[in-house]
């Protein structure tokens, strides 16, 4: 349960042996491949005006309220979002920031704003949380699989084999 920056601190003091992470990992003693892409989606409360809506434009979100992730554990999740919004003169505003996921859902689902998130998390049930698709442009999210090139562990070697192929998720209405 530890945010990108938190697992790549930790696999390059030797206290972690593998992390699920958001790339960039770009430290020489780090390697990875990719395990998952997903597209993102729009996570927001049933009764916004924007649930009603059946497709959305990147000016829609002009002076929206966001719950994001704090900015010392998001690594980057938000600028392509945020680069979409200013390109098209939306000037969304930061409300709430949480430290993790399901707090960030929760505030969502109770009115507190709206989010982008992975598409995977359509999965998640929760009495007035909705998603929607993001309008086009965003690059996918991914999932890479971390260790340290040193680490020469039989067990680890086995476990990071297991992640075969690159699993895609793609995003969509609920």
């Amino acid at each position: 349960d530890l945010t990108t920056p938190e697992q790549i601190e930790r696999l390059r003091a030797g206290e972690l042996d593998a992390g699920l992470l958001r790339p960039p990992v770009s430290f020489p003693e780090l390697t990875g491949k990719l395990v998952a892409e997903s597209a993102q989606a729009l996570a927001l409360p049933a009764g916004h005006r924007l649930a009603k809506k059946r497709v959305l434009t990147w000016a829609d979100f002009h002076r929206e309220q966001l719950v994001l992730g704090h900015p010392r554990m998001q690594h980057g999740f938000y600028d392509a979002f945020l680069a979409a919004c200013e390109q098209a003169g939306a000037k969304p505003v930061v409300a709430q920031y949480t430290n993790d996921i399901q707090t960030k859902l929760w505030l969502i689902s109770a009115g507190f704003g709206l989010a982008p998130t992975v598409a995977t998390m359509a999965e998640t049930r929760r009495p007035g949380l909705v998603f929607r698709a993001l309008p086009p442009g965003l690059p996918p999210v991914q999932t890479v699989l971390a260790w340290r090139r040193s680490d020469g562990s039989p067990i680890l070697k086995h476990f990071c084999d297991g992640f075969v192929g690159v699993k895609r998720f793609s995003g969509g209405r609920r």
